[in-house]
């Protein structure tokens, strides 16, 4: 297994593309402290998990604010005595709107959930790990931020800006062997993507698939497509990749 011995953290863990890579650390032999927003979700997660003879806790936590981002990696650390993994999951998706329609307030969510709770994470990881001179941070981006996505300036503002963070703390952090990589999704069916088709009309919503499944060539991605290549990312197999941003887009960046 890839991830023997290794202590994760994953935010937005219960549920979509968090609870696959939970799930799939666990499998690799790893323990993870997971959190998300929602409590009974998480709980049933963790519930469901350690019925499978995993080693997980859930913490409910808001990766926005500060003291919440605190109090999880504290709490983990004091559950598994370390940490060697953080993947930063959690994250909102916003509806199609122009700028001009755009609140000051929609725009400051979408930064605080999609790039601030980013930085937070690592901020309140980084001196653990490089006391220990090894870990590995998984930044969950979009190819939203690798090319342009018609009317989501917020989301795409956000998820480029993961890709900075990770880059440059890439390079900040290498002397600690700390390796800091992104992981850029393509549309992937997860609940929070069929929440939001399900705010459209039947037709708006068709149209909608229709036109992701026609711009990538393998079809709408699956939460444990990226799975699989976090847990590649976290194990020592990729000790010598760090800065990256990888797209796992069945081939629409190729496009």
């Amino acid at each position: 297994m890839l991830l023997t011995g290794k202590a994760a953290i994953v935010t937005g863990g219960a549920r979509g593309i968090g609870y696959a890579i939970t799930e799939n650390f666990c499998m690799e032999g790893a323990c993870v402290a997971f959190s998300d927003l929602n409590e009974e979700l998480g709980r049933r997660a963790a519930e469901q998990l350690t019925r499978q003879g995993h080693n997980v806790i859930f913490i409910p936590a808001d990766v926005s604010v500060a003291a919440d981002v605190e109090r999880m990696v504290n709490t983990a650390l004091e559950y598994f005595g370390r940490v060697d993994i953080l993947v930063n999951n959690a994250g909102v998706l916003c509806d199609d709107a122009l700028a001009e329609d755009i609140t000051e307030e929609e725009w400051e969510r979408m930064l605080r959930i999609d790039l601030t709770a980013p930085f937070l994470c690592c901020k309140y990881i980084l001196p653990h790990m490089r006391s220990r001179n090894s870990g590995s941070i998984i930044n969950i981006s979009s190819t939203a931020g690798l090319t342009a996505s018609r009317n989501d300036p917020p989301y795409c503002t956000a998820k480029t800006g993961v890709i900075g963070l990770t880059r440059s703390l890439a390079c900040d952090y290498a002397p600690y062997r700390v390796r800091v990589n992104a992981i850029c999704p393509a549309t992937c069916e997860t609940e929070m993507w069929k929440q939001y088709l399900s705010t459209l009309s039947p037709e708006a919503a068709r149209d909608k698939q229709n036109f992701y499944m026609s711009i990538q060539p393998l079809g709408i991605c699956q939460p444990e497509d990226v799975a699989y290549a976090a847990v590649y990312l976290a194990s020592d197999r990729a000790k010598f990749i760090t800065g990256i941003a990888l797209p796992v887009d069945g081939g629409a960046t190729a496009i």
